[in-house]
């Protein structure tokens, strides 16, 4: 009879037994609750913290007021017909 609970084995071990290899219900749950706040993680990484790095980065880099330059309209017109003249 070996299906039967021995002495020396431990309640949980023989509990156990035959389990599949995703683990107990609770690290399944708990693995599941981490992907579901993956998203919410990258929207905050996203929305916060990218542009404070950025921020950081632009403070880095040496800026002259030379290199900045006017800004350039462009302007893009496109016709359906050529008015009469009146």
């Amino acid at each position: 009879m070996e299906n039967e609970f021995r002495e020396d084995e431990s309640a949980e071990r023989y509990a156990t037994r035959g389990r599949k290899r995703y683990g107990s219900v609770t690290a399944r749950e708990a693995r599941l609750a981490l992907w579901m706040l993956l998203p919410a993680f990258l929207i905050v990484f996203a929305v916060i913290v990218f542009p404070v790095l950025a921020n950081f980065w632009i403070s880095a880099k040496q800026v002259r007021l030379g290199d900045l330059r006017p800004a350039v309209p462009s302007v893009r017109e496109f016709v359906a017909e050529v008015p009469s003249e009146p």
